[in-house]
C-alpha cells in the first residue's frame, strides 16, 4: 500500500512540482491550499505525512489542527532566518532553499518511521486513544458515532482541563461561533453511552464548559 503525503500551504508555491516528484516515487499525494479545510482534509485523506509550508504568517495554528485531527508526521518547509523555537513541535524541518531529492529523501524517512502511537488516557475501567478517539472499557470497544468520537478526542486532549463549548464547536465541527445547544446536545448522548461503563466520565463544569477525567475531590 502506498504512503499517503497531504501538502498544507497558503499559496501553491511547492505543491504542483512536489506532487509531481512524489507521485513519480510511489507516493499518493493530497494537496490543501486552505487552512479553513485542513480537518476535513485530514479526515478524508488519512495522511502518513504532512508537508507544511506556511507562506504567510506563523504555522502553530494549523499544526494544531494537525496534531488534533491526524497521527501523521509532519514536516516543516522553513526559511533559513526561522528560529530554532518556531519549528518546536514538528518531527521535520527542512530549511529553504531545497531541493526535490532534499523533499523526496526526507518524505521517505518520515514514511519508513511511521505515525506516532496514539496516547492512551485511562479513566476507571476506560482507555480513551486521544488522537484516533477510540474507548473500550475491559478491552471491549464502546460504539460511538464520528461526531461523538471527535468530541471524545476533544476533551481526552485536555483531558482534567475545562474545555469550553465555544472551543469544542471549532474542535469538532470546525465553527467559530455557533449554537452552544449542538454541543449539549452531543455531550448529552456521549455521557449517556459512556456512564454505562465509567459513571460521571464526562463533567458539566457550570459557566465554563466540559470536563473529562475522575471527579474532583
Amino acid at each position: 500500500m502506498s504512503d499517503r503525503v497531504l501538502i498544507v500551504e497558503d499559496v501553491a508555491a511547492v505543491s504542483p512540482a512536489a506532487t509531481s516528484a512524489l507521485r513519480r516515487q510511489g507516493f499518493v499525494v493530497s494537496c490543501v491550499g486552505t487552512r479553513l479545510n485542513l480537518a476535513r482534509a485530514l479526515d478524508q485523506t488519512s495522511p502518513h505525512v504532512v508537508i507544511l509550508n506556511p507562506e504567510h504568517g506563523p504555522h502553530q495554528d494549523a499544526l494544531r489542527v494537525i496534531r488534533r485531527h491526524s497521527r501523521a508526521a509532519v514536516l516543516l518547509l522553513a526559511g533559513r532566518g526561522v528560529p530554532p523555537g518556531e519549528v518546536r513541535g514538528v518531527d521535520e524541518c527542512l530549511r529553504r532553499p531545497f531541493t526535490m531529492v532534499d523533499l523526496i529523501a526526507r518524505v521517505r524517512m518520515l514514511a519508513r518511521r511511521g505515525t506516532r502511537p496514539p496516547p492512551t488516557l485511562e479513566i476507571g475501567d476506560l482507555a480513551i486513544t486521544t488522537r484516533a478517539a477510540t474507548v473500550t472499557c475491559k478491552g471491549n470497544e464502546i460504539d460511538l458515532t464520528r461526531t461523538e468520537r471527535k468530541l471524545l478526542s476533544a476533551l481526552a486532549a485536555h483531558a482534567g482541563k475545562v474545555v469550553s463549548k465555544k472551543e469544542l464547536l471549532a474542535a469538532v465541527w470546525g465553527l467559530e461561533s455557533g449554537d452552544p445547544n449542538l454541543v449539549e446536545v452531543n455531550i448529552s448522548t456521549l455521557r449517556r453511552k459512556l456512564e454505562r461503563h465509567a459513571p460521571r466520565a464526562v463533567h458539566t463544569v457550570r459557566g465554563q464548559g466540559y470536563r473529562l477525567g475522575e471527579p474532583l475531590g
